[in-house]
């Protein structure tokens, strides 16, 4: 009788094995535990490229967001609703993430090992599939185990902690292939035959939620679907479609299929209709340098790239060299022609496939088809067919088709021993050595994951065409403060990929010349007008150098592309706070906040805006909630030393700053706590600090700290030090006006006033294009104190008179007027600015002892003379 779904067969036809004792156990035992040990040395790894954004500044793993809105927002964090949004809607692996930082925070070795453990059970799950579904020999079932449980394939997967999204998913794919063959409780048995009883509903159901648990993990997990039906069509019910499709009859046999077929189209078609909902009915936006074929306006360069672009994944599996964590822009050039040699690697592949589909088709080899179904199926949303996506090959996402590989040569492996039992010998070195190289190519790859730096240098020599891979490397030298080497790898990956937008804008930040930054940012507005971080930029760089309704016009723009973005809503914020428009930028601080309530910046951000208003104990909150937030924001724990230090909680200022340059041993941080020391009067401490860092700042021209070393050396009397060092920052910045002032004052403390008039004029000059009215009151006021100390009294009465008329509450520069005034014989003029100093000094002994003096005289005046 041919085996039906309405039929019981007699128990005695079913052979039954118990492959958790001798040999089977063996195969589990010995699978599981190489693919421990082989990704064992892939716990030292740190939270590297997406690890940073999707796990350690994400607030639905640090639980500073609701559990609910796991399911709400993407695998980023951001609400699916907004326009930036990724669209990624893996929640089940972020709570994984979530129950990982509940349990140890950030500590980067339990997330690694718990990528090890999934990696582990689904080798298990795999070699159990091959034992008991597929039924290959047990011998078989260990190669295929091992081959899968070492492939240099999964180090992204495994090794990278966001990989963690095809490892989770990959579990459930394997649970609901496995309950579904279940559910019929079908076996592949050695000889190719087929035994089943009757279906068992739950199983069948179980299969259907194992499937969207896999696409809630990533989600090309809803593949399964597909894959279990073919496989119920190509493998267990062949016979029953061949009478049904090739004869055109129909009994009641192929009712039970057709049943299943429809459940499962039925739960895909929902599962769809639900990620479409959730994305709100669009796909993510992708950029031309994301996947450059599919927006070749050639249909025929899209045709012949996509199908070498699946050659080349499958070249991967079968000879995993070069791997990169980036594949995208030119890493693999387009196929643009017929002439193009790689054309012959397609043509082999899809011959290859043919051959091997015919002898199925032939044969009805049942594990060559699982194997097929395996390989091709879950590549499904990877190779651009439905839709175009966002890579161009990503390593990662053959995590499941690598089970096919790993299954089709195990199983072609097994044949060849049966079919040549004198080369068995030569077989099993082959084998073992295919196993011990990708072991140990495996091993070497995982050292790649261990830290940022190894990651972007490994990606500088696998894919050295590749200008992402130079744009990473540039930000991850800038955020360890290599400016130099940072611009130079920026330039390189615009050299590569000219109209690359993110890399201008990078650039952009790096440069000092004001006018070299707005060239970079404009030309990054040029190649993608809606570049939200170069209009943030841009408009800063506007406000910066005056142009304040330019700066703020820029602002907008970005505010209509984003409302939700909170980087903007902090630039607009500290821009209306620096116009005066205090209660609006509270608003954009706070909205900020709202938008983001686990970005430590905007806390950061509203702090500083609350400590300029003078509401320090409020920042000091702000702070604080940064630092919680973002353990490592040094700039957090600097500004709450600030406001504790206007506090008078000087301990505690100090005792933070410490722990900042604990985190950070830098030039900056230690500035800091430098100049913390300079203002509480600890000089002799703070000349200590600055002459350990003395050679960094000089290097890498710390225009900010050596300003501060400056003033600690005037303090301390070195003034010919300082002199050097005020040479060095006008070398680097000419027009920094505080450098300039500096300058005049050390050039007046050596009674050098004419050069120091010389750097004062310069600094006026300065300032008064910048239109900072509180500085040129200051400036004018040390103009006039020079020209008072060369005798110009004259000129010296008019520059004290223009500092006041900015500033009327100085009282120096009301005492000094009223002197000069004082010995021009003027006296009502010099009462009054006498008066005046008083006024705002009461305590001020000169003005009241020469105010003494013009009244002594005008006694004088009103005695009578003898006659």
């Amino acid at each position: 009788m041919e085996p039906n779904n309405n039929v019981r067969t007699e128990k005695k036809q079913l052979k039954t094995v118990d492959y958790f004792k001798r040999d089977g156990y063996a195969a589990y035992v010995l699978t599981v535990t190489v693919s421990v040990l082989c990704f064992l040395n892939s716990l030292c790894g740190d939270f590297v490229h997406d690890d940073i954004f999707a796990i350690r500044k994400n607030g639905d793993v640090s639980q500073r967001t609701s559990l609910l809105s796991v399911f709400s927002h993407d695998f980023w964090g951001t609400p699916m609703s907004y326009p930036t949004s990724h669209k990624s809607y893996r929640p089940l692996t972020i709570l994984s993430f979530r129950l990982n930082h509940y349990l140890s925070e950030f500590n980067p070795v339990s997330y690694h090992i718990v990528n090890v453990l999934l990696h582990a059970a689904v080798t298990g799950l795999f070699t159990h599939i091959c034992l008991s579904v597929i039924c290959l020999s047990v011998q078989g079932a260990i190669i295929a185990g091992l081959l899968f449980a070492v492939h240099p394939i999964h180090t992204e997967a495994v090794s990278g902690l966001v990989g963690r999204a095809d490892v989770l998913s990959g579990m459930f794919f394997l649970l609901s292939f496995l309950t579904y063959a279940w559910s019929a409780n079908t076996r592949l048995l050695p000889g190719n035959t087929l035994r089943f009883s009757v279906s068992r509903p739950g199983l069948f159901v179980g299969s259907l939620l194992f499937a969207v648990l896999s696409m809630l993990c990533k989600e090309p997990g809803i593949t399964v679907l597909g894959l279990n039906l073919l496989y119920d069509v190509v493998v267990v019910n062949r016979q029953v479609i061949d009478r049904l499709f090739l004869h055109k009859r129909y009994n009641t046999e192929a009712a039970p299929l057709l049943k299943r077929l429809c459940w499962i189209g039925f739960t895909l078609f929902v599962c769809m209709g639900f990620r479409l909902w959730m994305m709100g009915g669009e796909l993510p936006p992708f950029m031309e340098q994301d996947n450059p074929a599919s927006f070749s306006s050639s249909f025929l360069t899209r045709f012949l790239t996509y199908n070498y672009l699946a050659c080349f994944n499958l070249k991967l599996l079968l000879a995993p060299i070069t791997l990169s964590y980036d594949w995208t822009m030119d890493s693999i050039p387009l196929v643009e022609g017929l002439a193009d040699t790689r054309n012959i690697l397609t043509v082999s592949m899809y011959l290859g496939i043919l051959f091997v589909g015919c002898a199925v088709s032939k044969r009805r080899e049942g594990p060559i088809a699982v194997g097929l179904l395996f390989l091709c199926v879950p590549f499904v949303p990877a190779s651009n067919l439905l839709f175009r996506v966002g890579f161009v090959v990503a390593e990662r996402l053959l995590y499941i088709p690598s089970m096919g590989q790993c299954l089709l040569v195990a199983y072609g492996y097994m044949s060849l021993w049966r079919r040549f039992p004198r080369l068995q010998w030569l077989m099993v070195t082959m084998i073992l050595l295919t196993i011990g190289s990708f072991g140990s190519r495996t091993l070497v790859r995982n050292n790649v994951w261990q830290s940022r730096e190894t990651l972007f240098r490994s990606g500088l020599e696998s894919v050295p065409r590749n200008a992402k891979v130079h744009y990473n490397y540039a930000n991850y030298l800038k955020d360890e403060g290599y400016t130099e080497l940072a611009i130079k790898f920026s330039k390189k990956a615009i050299e590569l990929y000219p109209s690359y937008a993110v890399a201008w804008n990078n650039l952009g930040t790096l440069m000092t010349e004001a006018t070299e930054a707005e060239r970079c940012y404009t030309q990054a507005l040029r190649y993608q007008p809606d570049h939200i971080a170069a209009l943030i930029n841009l408009g800063s760089l506007h406000f910066q150098q005056g142009s304040t309704q330019k700066g703020l016009s820029m602002l907008r723009r970005a505010e209509a592309l984003d409302p939700h973005d909170a980087q903007m809503c902090i630039m607009l914020g500290s821009m209306l706070a620096h116009l005066g428009q205090s209660s609006e930028a509270g608003q954009y601080f706070r909205k900020a906040i709202q938008e983001k309530p686990d970005f430590a910046d905007a806390y950061n951000n509203y702090g500083s805006y609350l400590q300029q208003t003078g509401r320090y104990q409020e920042a000091i909150e702000n702070y604080r909630h940064a630092f919680l937030l973002d353990t490592s924001h040094v700039d957090a724990m600097t500004n709450a030393a600030q406001s504790l230090r206007h506090l008078g909680r000087l301990a505690e200022a100090e005792s933070l700053l410490k722990r900042a340059v604990e985190l950070r041993q830098s030039a900056v941080t230690l500035d800091q706590l430098g100049k913390f020391y300079l203002t509480t009067g600890q000089v002799k401490d703070a000349l200590a600090i600055y002459r350990g860092i003395e050679e960094k700042l000089l290097n890498r021209s710390d225009i900010t700290g050596l300003k501060n070393y400056a003033k600690v050396l005037v303090e301390t009397k070195n003034l010919n030090e300082a002199d050097g060092v005020l040479h060095r920052v006008l070398q680097v910045e000419p027009e920094d006006v505080t450098a300039l002032h500096q300058m005049s004052n050390v050039q007046g403390l050596l009674q050098q006033h004419t050069q120091g008039l010389t750097y004062i004029e310069r600094a006026i000059k300065v300032a008064t294009v910048q239109g900072d009215k509180h500085v040129l009151s200051e400036l004018l006021f040390a103009k006039a104190s020079h020209l008072k100390d060369l005798k110009k009294y004259e000129e010296a009465l008019l520059a004290y008179l223009d500092s006041l008329s900015i500033n009327n509450n100085q009282p120096k520069a009301h005492v000094n007027a009223g002197a000069i005034y004082h010995m021009k014989h003027e006296l009502k003029l010099a009462k009054h600015h006498y008066m005046e100093t008083l006024k705002l000094e009461p305590s001020n002994h000169i003005a009241r002892e020469n105010l003494e003096k013009l009244e002594k005289l005008a006694k004088k005046k009103r005695v009578p003379q003898p006659g």
